[in-house]
């Protein structure tokens, strides 16, 4: 690796990634509001925009009573329950 690429985007900006934005990120921490369904439009948003290589990592922070989401174009790897959160680690597929 030759360097880190940091990036924080408001959902509301997750459109097409313009191709000078440099390379698609292979690694995102999502931690959203939890039960208000924002972490799956993100994720969904990310996919789309062509903001994920395929292949990348995914670390979902949601609330530890929510069901596993339902997320086309991605693999749950793990689920793990801390107190009141559950992190999933995805990854994207493609």
């Amino acid at each position: 690796m030759t360097g880190v690429q940091t990036c924080a985007l408001p959902i509301s900006d997750l459109g097409q990634r313009p191709a000078s934005a440099g390379p698609a990120f292979d690694l995102a921490f999502l931690d959203p509001p939890y039960r208000k369904g924002l972490g799956e439009r993100a994720l969904s948003s990310l996919a789309a925009g062509g903001w994920l290589e395929p292949g990348a990592l995914v670390m979902f922070e949601r609330g530890a009573d929510e069901p596993d989401p339902e997320l086309p174009g991605f693999e749950l790897l793990d689920g793990r329950d801390y107190g009141a959160a559950r992190v999933l680690f995805l990854r994207r597929s493609g």
